[in-house]
């Protein structure tokens, strides 16, 4: 099968491995053109245009970092939207329900079925073939928007149980509890999730590698907030959340893994 890959980042050049793996035909696009190095290497075809990428692909997916990347590659005549024939439009990228909403219409318009498909997992997750697709392909969460919403839901969660954990230790610390007794204290317990426990216990080890950046953790929970306030929700958990984060980013740890908002403050 013929699969066209748009967006090589970290977790898109993973994913891509998969696909070759499994013995598709693989062609892909990145506005950057080195990222596509290691997938080429291994046999992926690399398009000059997200059009070019998807002539001839019964499927194509999209692997981006917001909104309006995911528009850039969609318009115009080197947009894939406007490369004829029929194709399946799975869209990974986590936008938010409103704007996954939006460019499903534009692209039915077109004649091009799409998909709102955001993944959950990491990038261990994405080398083994163990993402959660929260769309149709894993979890039908409902129509156009709804595997958008879930993606926030899930992110907002887990971005605020990094927070409950990193003030956890701290507050420990303040009172004299070291870092590693408290973290040895938490494994005994089921309060906190043992992939918080594992990233704590890295940061504290100076061993944590970017998994999931800060500046896209602030970017989704910009997006969160967005949607909370469309459908006139409050969020106060939220909101707190969102801004120790944004202090995090506005303290120069955007390229850093999100747990590094442990660092912060």
């Amino acid at each position: 099968m013929k699969i066209a890959l748009i967006g090589t980042g970290m977790m898109g050049e993973r994913m891509g491995g998969r696909l070759l793996d499994a013995g598709h035909e693989l062609a892909v696009y990145n506005r950057t053109r080195a990222r596509t190095a290691a997938l080429e290497a291994r046999g992926a075809a690399v398009a000059d245009t997200p059009r070019a990428a998807a002539e001839g692909a019964e499927f194509l997916i999209t692997m981006l970092a917001d909104a309006a990347a995911v528009r850039a590659t969609t318009r115009g005549e080197t947009g894939f939207l406007a490369a004829p024939g029929e194709r399946l439009w799975v869209d990974m990228s986590t936008v938010s329900p409103a704007e996954s909403r939006d460019l499903a219409a534009e692209a039915r318009r077109r004649g091009v079925r799409v998909l709102d498909a955001p993944v959950s997992g990491s990038l261990g997750a994405a080398v083994k073939g163990m993402l959660v697709i929260l769309g149709g392909a894993t979890l039908h969460m409902g129509p156009s928007g709804a595997g958008s919403a879930t993606k926030l839901a899930v992110n907002a969660f887990l971005l605020a149980t990094m927070v409950a954990g990193s003030e956890a230790l701290k507050l420990g610390s303040a009172e004299g509890v070291r870092r590693g007794e408290l973290l040895e204290a938490l494994t005994r317990t089921e309060i906190l999730p043992a992939w918080v426990l594992g990233k704590l216990e890295s940061l504290g080890a100076g061993e944590m590698r970017t998994a999931f950046s800060l500046a896209l953790a602030d970017k989704d929970l910009r997006l969160v907030e967005e949607t909370a306030s469309a459908a006139s929700l409050e969020l106060p958990l939220a909101r707190a959340v969102a801004g120790v984060y944004a202090r995090a980013l506005e303290a120069g740890l955007g390229d850093r893994d999100f747990s590094a908002v442990d660092t912060a403050g």
